[in-house]
């Protein structure tokens, strides 16, 4: 009898313990499905928008952009934000800018436009393709627009569209996350560069990967000047927390010309 009820008891602890594994991995998928469904891939007309926006930019010679669900995700969350809050503008009520709603989003980059485009009288359910040929027409119209669609040194884009009422709101973010620079290097002198200073916003402690790209150069040392302390940069590539702003600092024994890659990375949460 005391074994019956002992066999009992490891069974059941047994069963509790499985339940608890399997209740782990199930947790574990659920989560991993949730990350992937975090920044969803554009809809139909969004689409049709993107791949409008990419024909005008070959027809001008230059690489089509490549989509980046993150920014599509934060464009059609203002776009939606426009049409309740009644607004239409770059700014929005809380007098914020692009630089800051994407920071906002943990969106991280070395420069950043934005479009946007309000119209009536719009059949939210159909005519996407006419409709993505008035939004693109609209925005080619006019001259900043129109050079944020065929800009050579943005890469990424996200297009963020809310129809409701008749009344269509659309909104284009372009991006660039790395940078490279280009230094002439002479002997005895270090080239430096200025980060996080006029040119774009990022957030404090930015995540930096450095990289030194191919050049003429047998030997290329890369320094990080934050904070009045030097960090030295891997040969290879460095990533690490990076108080701002901060200097890079390219200097060789030999005269020469160095590339470097720096990129803000927007892959970690």
């Amino acid at each position: 009898m005391r074994l019956a009820h002992l066999l009992r008891f490891l069974l059941i602890s047994f069963l509790l313990f499985l339940s608890g594994c399997i209740g782990k991995i199930q947790d574990q998928k659920s989560d991993s499905i949730f990350r992937k469904l975090d920044y969803p891939p554009p809809t139909e007309f969004e689409y049709i928008i993107f791949q409008h926006i990419n024909r005008v930019r070959l027809e001008s010679n230059l690489s089509p952009y490549k989509y980046d669900n993150r920014l599509g995700y934060i464009a059609r969350l203002y776009a939606k934000r426009m049409y309740y809050e009644n607004f239409f503008g770059h700014i929005d009520k809380e007098g914020r800018d692009v630089a800051m709603r994407l920071l906002d989003n943990r969106y991280m980059f070395f420069s950043a436009g934005e479009n946007i485009i309000y119209l009536e009288n719009i059949n939210c359910n159909s005519d996407y393709l006419q409709n993505s040929r008035r939004v693109v027409t609209g925005w080619l119209t006019s001259v900043g627009h129109r050079r944020l669609i065929l800009n050579d040194i943005m890469e990424n884009v996200g297009i963020g569209v809310f129809c409701k009422d008749n009344m269509l709101y659309v909104t284009m973010l372009v991006s660039a996350t790395c940078q490279n620079i280009n230094a002439e290097l002479i002997e005895g002198y270090v080239f430096t560069y200025d980060i996080g200073k006029t040119n774009y916003t990022v957030p404090q402690d930015p995540t930096v990967h450095i990289k030194i790209l191919d050049g003429d150069c047998s030997i290329v040392n890369v320094n990080i000047i934050s904070n009045h302390t030097l960090i030295p940069v891997d040969q290879r590539n460095m990533v690490g927390k990076i108080s701002l702003p901060f200097q890079i600092a390219i200097n060789s024994p030999f005269k020469c010309n160095a590339s470097v890659e720096v990129c803000f990375r927007n892959d970690l949460e």
